[in-house]
């Protein structure tokens, strides 16, 4: 049997081979990427920043009417035990004010928050609760809690009119707008049915108000019946007997004495009222109506704010001439400027870059070819990106335009590598398919090396790996997008003759075949250059005539085809390239002109690098001693620069929480109020003035704290309101507040990345007086610290107490029990809804309590009245003792002992140094026996996500270390590509010193990212020497060779990235406080190691390349191949 011969197959093809064997289908592959990378895009969801799952919930139950020792006692304490032992909770604390309880848990970050407020639910409700304490309500703490949207209504008509419209027509219309999930009406006055009985007359007659409740509630009757079936049909039988108006009520008979019928208005007053005051909100110096606009949990903030603003004005148009709707604030406006600010910054980088490229290259067209890299590689970004979870914020496109200039470092190593093998007499193809596929495997590899030092950012834990995530998968997606179209797309177009291709006539494409008329087939028709061939495979006898009956549409609509779409098609890109050629005429001498003393520059430069690298190398033992002095020198400047945990944002707005004293009413407050606000309002520097008065809205947990003298106003600012303006801002506000000395003021900023405020220090106790001893010293030694402002305690005066005090003996002789006299009390000051009334199709609560005159002064309590079980009345003065006192406002615990919170704000410092201060300070307090204090707020925040992004900084160095060790084949020579990292440090101090801004995270981040990218130069560098050496260079002259041969690149590929991230570092737009930091770490970072890298570098090789080897030719570890890895250029 004869055998038959092995198959053997052929070398395999590259990708760029592969590229170049098949532009078509490289062409509809980048057209289909582009497409749906657009289409992704226009779907992405716009947000601020990326989704923080804040890791906080709070427990709120409310306990009517009872003071913070109560509430303390019998309802957060319970909940404490209960939801305790809650898996993940990493710290528990509660407030317990009048009548509310809050315990707020905090987890740690990887616990997921769906489960942990289920838990929290369920552990709740099995807590012991008094009966008049209510359900308790978990509550996550999440910025989109926040309204997007908050608009006043106002008018010249009644605040209960006013009310009225927002709540029946406003708020029913607004949370009908898709996204919307609910439209909060605040203010004005809530109408009610106000029944207040003369206490005397009630007395005189032996009456009391449960007479008149019961009354009421009977004669005030809609009460369903049951059903009757009679013949098959069924009747629903109700009876109704509600009063039809106040006549009705006031004549409502309340009992026969003495044969005289006693009516409600005999004993009492009548009249269409509104409830007590809780809040007042204000606008432009008047009393207005807010409705606050919050958005469903996963709609998108700017979408469901331009449908608001579309109904809106419908509104408007709809609302009488007297009323007028205004927009207080809206969150979109700042996230679309701040998303805008980022485009911008993009483009001009892309822009910026391209320039440098020219620059370097001096042609258009390789040029034009390279910065295609940069369009396609972000719309590529967008479909990875919509798959993994990322919307468009600043940080995910902050990633964006930090790569910029790093996206076309692998178009330049394939281009220089084509062209390389264009000089050596290839043809185009040839030399696309080899060069690009020569560099191929070095081009990926320097690509691992940036992106692998985005890997370990699964270790960040914190604040900074919930809010970076996004930039690094933006980054990462977008350097192998790159990475693909370097591999592709420039080997394409560098194969394309684009200078010499031949004009073809538009009429050619669609003239048909280019016959003499004599070699026509049969029953062809000829149109001067259009051919039409008869239809079908063979010109027989129906096809021809078929196409004779078909002729007249066909040349119709060959003509309408060629004539208006074509010639119009070739016209306009015609005009195009003509008014680009024209444009370049004229701009190309201007950048020539521009680039002139750049270029003498760079000449010089390349004159003086062999010398000088000649020198360094003859003095390397000197050189290596004073790059180690300038690393040790960086490292001991960076305290001076201090530490912060995350920029504050300066959003245009910010506000002032105002705390007057414990009692204040609530007009007085409103009054103090206005008196600030009218100082306000006709400043310039603010555009809107408006103000809470009776609670303090939180920043974003939903809850409220209420109070009769808080208040919160509100200050926005006109749009385009930079840093020190706002800063302007802040101090006039300070001023007009320092006018009103009985006035305690704290700024606040909307909430979007902190949890707790920059200071917090914690007095721990259980003796409230001890507590509040030491809060006040700790409060007086803060005050003298330089830097802080807006210091405020937990620990604070409560309201005044009347507190009713039964003489047990003589109770028992009258047979009085507690309960009933408590109610009673109850009844009469608060009062009791005993029914509704009908007013249109509007029901009004009927409250009944006794007239204002018993119920406005102290005196008055003793003297209220109730009735014993044998009928008798007395008043409460006979049975009991009326004292007055002050309790506690609130009660505050911390993992289930007593604590003070005291926290301030930083203003001219860092949080580092600052915080040092404060624990240095606060160990010097004399505090009473019993109270230990303790730092909190962001100082183990800080702590955390340095340690963490210290972590991932170092396992990304290790990672590009085991990429170069790979790649080379070596454990010697990348530990000296990787000193080129301590050598950026240089660079990042020098930076970060000159612009004044301090280490944070992002300035962290920006070192992640820098330690992926210095290692390019210094690959460039030592691949370039074993080139060199492999070729039988000795080993001085090829360190000198090389580094002559990769100046250029070096120089080139450094450039782009850091003329690329000036828009970013230089930028003043919107969000630009978290971009900045990350800038001008890579580029002084990059600056100067580069530089460095010129020099030290080929020192530190020299000096570890043992004697042995420095003969010509002696064998080397197999570098990479020949070419260059990130950094190469056109020579």
């Amino acid at each position: 049997m004869e055998s038959k011969p092995a198959k053997t197959t052929g070398p395999a093809v590259t990708l760029p081979e592969f590229s170049v064997r098949r532009p078509v289908t490289v062409f509809v592959t980048m057209v289909t990427i582009g497409i749906f990378g657009w289409l992704t895009a226009r779907q992405l969801p716009i947000e601020l920043l990326p989704d923080l799952a804040y890791p906080t919930l709070t427990v709120q139950t409310v306990y009517p009417d009872a003071a913070p020792v109560s509430v303390e006692q019998f309802v957060t304490r319970p909940i404490e035990e209960s939801v305790g032992v809650i898996p993940g909770v990493r710290e528990m604390h509660s407030v317990s004010r009048a009548g509310m309880s809050e315990v707020i848990l905090e987890f740690d970050w990887s616990e997921s928050m769906d489960f942990a407020a289920m838990e929290a639910r369920d552990r709740a409700g099995l807590a012991e609760l008094p009966r008049e304490a209510g359900r308790p309500r978990v509550l996550r703490f999440d910025p989109s809690l926040d309204p997007i949207v908050r608009l006043a209504l106002r008018g010249d008509r009644p605040l209960d009119e006013l009310r009225r419209i927002a709540e029946r027509w406003l708020k029913p219309r607004l949370e009908a707008v898709p996204g919307v999930a609910a439209a909060k009406v605040r203010g004005g006055l809530d109408p009610e049915i106000q029944v207040e009985a003369d206490e005397d007359r009630l007395a005189a007659l032996g009456l009391t108000l449960d007479d008149l409740a019961q009354a009421l509630r009977q004669e005030n009757v809609n009460r369903p019946g049951g059903t009757v079936k009679d013949f098959g049909a069924v009747y629903l039988v109700r009876t109704l007997h509600e009063f039809e108006d106040l006549e009705q009520l006031k004549r409502t008979v309340v009992r026969t004495v003495d044969d005289r019928i006693v009516r409600i208005e005999d004993v009492a007053e009548v009249r269409r009222g509104h409830r007590d005051r809780v809040e007042i909100t204000r606008f432009d110096a008047q009393e207005v109506v807010e409705l606050a606009l919050h958005r469903e949990g996963s709609a998108n903030t700017v979408s469901v704010a331009q449908e608001i603003e579309l109904e809106l004005d419908r509104l408007r148009g709809e609302l009488a001439d007297d009323l007028s709707l205004v927009l207080l604030t809206d969150q979109s406006r700042y996230i679309e400027a701040a998303i805008r600010q980022v485009w911008t910054a993009g483009l001009f980088g892309g822009l910026i870059a391209m320039l440098v490229l020219y620059f370097f290259l001096r042609d258009l067209l390789a040029t034009l070819i390279i910065t295609l890299t940069i369009p396609i590689s972000v719309i590529a970004t967008f479909l990875p990106m919509q798959h993994a979870g990322v919307t468009l914020n600043i940080m995910s496109l902050g990633g964006l335009a930090l790569g910029i200039g790093m996206l076309v470092d692998n178009s330049i190593v394939v281009l220089e590598a084509i062209d390389r093998y264009r000089r050596k007499g290839l043809s185009r193809i040839e030399a696309a398919g080899r060069g690009a596929g020569e560099v191929s495997a070095a081009v990926t590899a320097a690509t691992l090396t940036t992106v692998c030092v985005f890997l370990p950012i699964v270790f960040v834990k914190g604040v900074a790996g919930q809010l970076f995530y996004d930039l690094a998968v933006t980054v990462c997606c977008s350097l192998v997008a790159s990475l693909l179209v370097s591999l592709t797309l420039i080997p394409m177009l560098s194969s394309l003759d684009l200078k010499t291709l031949r004009r073809i006539e538009t009429w050619k494409l669609l003239s048909g075949v280019a016959q003499p008329l004599h070699e026509l087939p049969k029953g062809a028709i000829k149109v001067g250059p259009m051919i039409f061939m008869p239809l079908g495979e063979s010109p027989g006898f129906v096809l021809r005539q078929l196409g004779y009956a078909l002729f007249p549409l066909r040349l119709a609509l060959r003509i309408l085809l060629v004539g208006v779409f074509l010639y119009g098609l070739k016209a306009i890109v015609h005009s195009l390239i003509g008014a680009f050629l024209g444009l370049w005429w004229v701009v190309k001498p201007l950048l020539h002109f521009v680039f002139l003393p750049f270029t003498a520059l760079l000449e010089g430069t390349h004159k003086l690098y062999p010398g000088l690298l000649r020198g360094a190398l003859r003095w390397r033992w000197a050189v290596l001693p004073v790059a180690f002095g300038l690393f040790v020198t960086a490292a001991g400047l960076i305290p001076t620069l201090g530490i912060d945990l995350v920029p504050n944002l300066a959003q245009g707005e910010f506000a002032f929480r105002l705390k007057l004293a414990e009692g204040t009413p609530l007009q007085t407050t409103s009054e103090i109020v206005e008196r600030v606000e009218s100082r306000l309002t006709k400043d310039p520097r603010f555009r809107r003035v408006f103000s809470v008065v009776g609670s303090l809205p939180s920043t974003a947990s939903g809850r409220r704290t209420l109070g009769e003298n808080l208040a919160q106003l509100n200050l926005v600012l006109p749009e385009g309101t930079r840093a020190p303006a706002e800063q302007a801002a802040v101090q006039r506000v300070r001023e007009v507040l320092a006018l009103f000395p009985d006035v305690e003021a704290e700024r606040v900023r909307p909430s979007v990345l902190k949890v707790q405020p920059p200071v917090v220090v914690h007095l721990f106790g259980e003796d409230l007086d001890d507590l509040e001893t030491a809060s006040a010293v700790v409060i007086a030694g803060l005050g003298r610290l330089a830097h802080l402002r807006d210091i405020t305690t937990s620990s604070e005066p409560g309201n005044p107490e009347i507190t009713i005090v039964l003489d047990r003996e003589r109770a028992a002789r009258l047979g009085v029990r507690v309960d009933p006299v408590s109610r009673s009390l109850r009844r009469q000051i608060s009062g009791e809804l005993v029914g509704q009334f009908r007013e249109a199709e509007e029901r009004l609560d009927i409250r009944l309590r006794a007239e204002e005159r018993a119920r406005d002064r102290v005196e008055a309590v003793s003297e209220l009245r109730f009735r014993l079980d044998n009928g008798a009345i007395l008043p409460l003065s006979a049975i009991a003792d009326v004292r007055l006192g002050r309790g506690p406002a609130s009660i505050h615990r911390t993992d289930g002992s007593r604590v003070v919170q005291i926290t301030a704000e930083i203003e001219g410092g860092d949080l580092g140094g600052t915080l040092d201060t404060v624990r240095e300070a606060i160990a010097g307090f004399d505090l009473p026996i019993g109270v230990v204090a303790e730092m909190g707020g962001q100082d183990e925040e800080l702590r955390t996500s340095f340690d963490s992004l210290k972590l991932a900084l170092s396992l990304g160095i290790f990672l590009v270390y085991v990429v170069m060790a790979v790649q080379f084949e070596s454990l010697r020579y990348p530990l000296v590509i990787l000193l080129s990292v301590p050598l950026g440090l240089v660079g990042v101090v020098a930076a970060l010193g000159l612009t004044g801004t301090s280490i944070s995270v992002l300035a962290l981040l920006g070192g992640v990212m820098l330690a992926g990218i210095v290692v390019n130069n210094a690959i460039v560098l030592v691949d370039a020497i074993h080139r060199r050496r492999r070729a039988g260079a000795a080993l001085d002259e090829a360190i000198q060779q090389a580094g002559a041969e990769r100046l250029r690149p070096i120089l080139m590929t450094t450039a782009t990235t850091v003329f690329g991230l000036l828009p970013l570092a230089l930028g003043i737009g919107a969000g630009d406080e978290l971009r900045r930091p990350m800038a001008w770490t890579v580029i002084g970072g990059l600056t100067a190691a580069t530089l460095l890298t010129l020099i030290v570098i080929p020192c530190l090789y020299r000096s570890m390349t043992r004697a042995t080897t420095q003969d010509a030719g002696a064998p080397e570890p197999s570098g990479i191949a020949p070419g260059t890895i990130s950094g190469g250029a056109l020579p």
